[in-house]
C-alpha cells in the first residue's frame, strides 16, 4: 500500500517539473530566385496601385505647383512694375529739370518776337510742372529723392516764371504775360518748398535747397511786407543749423549779412552840410537781390 501510494506521488510530482524545451529547427535561407521573385511582386503591386495613387493625390500635388508658379510670377511682375515705375518717374524727373534749364534761358527776345518768347515760357512752365507730378505719382512714397527733387523743380519752376522780366507790352498785351500772377506763382513754389520740409526732412540737401528757395521767396516779398525779412533771417539760419555742406552754410552765412544791409533805408534827399554842396544820397540805391532756390 506504501509503496503504490508512494509510486502515485511521484508521478504527480514528475508531472509539475517543467518540460524540456523542444528543439528550434529555423528554415532554410531564402534562394536569391525567391528574393528576387518577392521584389518583382512588390513592384508590381505597386505599380498596380500606382495609378489609384496619383488620381487620389494627383489633382492636389498640381494644384500645389500651379499656386506655387502662380505666386512667382506675381511677385516678379510687381518688382519688375516697380522698378519700372521708378525708371520713368526717372525720365520724367529729367525732362523736368532739362524745361526748368530752358525757361531760365528766356530772358529776351528778338524785337517783334515777344508773343513767341511768351508762349515758349509758358509751355516750358506747364510742360515742367506737368513732368514733375508725373514723377511724383510714379515714384511712390518710397522713393524719397525723386519725389523731394521733384517738389524742388515744381518750386524752381514757379520761382522762374514769377521772377523773369516782363516783356516788352505785357502791361497791355495780357497774351505776353504768364497765365499765373507772379503772387500766384509765389504761393505755388512756396508750398511746394516747404513740402520738401515736411515730407522729406532726411534728404539733407533738399531740405537745403528749400530753405534758400523759401528764403528768396520772402525777400521777393519784402517790398510789401517787411515782416518777410524775419522769415527769410529764419530759413538762413536753419540752414546754418543743419547738416548741410559747409558751402552752403558760407552761404548762408553771407545771405544773413547782407539782410541787415538790405532792410536799412534808402536816403536819397539829405541836406547838404555846406551851401551850394549837391544833396545826394548817404547810400548808393542796392537792388533786392533774391537767393536762387538751389537745385542739384
Amino acid at each position: 500500500m506504501s509503496e503504490r501510494s508512494n509510486e502515485s506521488s511521484f508521478f504527480v510530482w514528475h508531472r509539475h517539473l517543467p518540460r524540456p524545451i523542444a528543439s528550434i529547427t529555423l528554415p532554410h535561407p531564402m534562394k536569391a530566385q525567391r528574393r528576387h521573385e518577392l521584389k518583382e511582386n512588390s513592384l508590381i503591386r505597386s505599380l498596380k496601385q500606382l495609378p489609384s495613387a496619383s488620381q487620389q493625390y494627383g489633382s492636389r500635388i498640381a494644384l500645389g505647383i500651379v499656386l506655387v508658379a502662380i505666386i512667382i510670377v506675381v511677385i516678379r511682375s510687381r518688382m519688375n512694375a516697380a522698378a519700372d515705375r521708378v525708371n520713368m518717374a526717372q525720365q520724367s524727373l529729367n525732362q523736368a529739370g532739362g524745361d526748368l534749364f530752358q525757361l531760365k534761358d528766356r530772358l529776351v527776345s528778338q524785337p517783334g518776337a515777344e508773343l513767341q518768347l511768351a508762349q515758349d515760357r509758358q509751355a516750358l512752365y506747364s510742360d515742367g510742372i506737368k513732368l514733375a507730378d508725373d514723377a511724383l505719382e510714379k515714384a511712390g512714397a518710397k522713393e524719397i529723392h525723386i519725389k523731394a527733387q521733384a517738389l524742388l523743380y515744381k518750386g524752381d519752376l514757379n520761382f522762374e516764371l514769377a521772377n523773369l522780366p516782363p516783356l516788352p507790352g505785357a502791361a497791355t498785351q495780357p497774351s505776353l504775360a504768364p497765365d499765373e500772377k507772379p503772387q500766384e506763382l509765389l504761393d505755388n513754389a512756396e508750398a511746394a518748398y516747404s513740402q520738401v520740409l515736411s515730407d522729406c526732412p532726411d534728404d539733407i540737401f533738399a531740405v537745403t535747397a528749400a530753405h534758400f528757395g523759401l528764403a528768396a521767396i520772402a525777400e521777393n516779398r519784402t517790398p510789401t511786407d517787411r515782416s518777410q525779412w524775419e522769415i527769410a533771417r529764419q530759413h538762413y539760419q536753419g540752414v546754418l543749423d543743419s547738416h548741410a555742406a559747409p558751402a552752403f552754410k558760407n552761404l548762408a552765412s553771407q545771405r544773413l549779412a547782407l539782410l541787415a544791409q538790405l532792410q536799412q533805408p534808402v536816403l536819397t534827399d539829405v541836406p547838404p552840410l555846406f551851401p551850394g554842396a549837391t544833396s545826394r544820397p548817404t547810400t548808393a540805391p542796392a537792388a533786392q537781390p533774391s537767393a536762387q532756390p538751389t537745385t542739384r
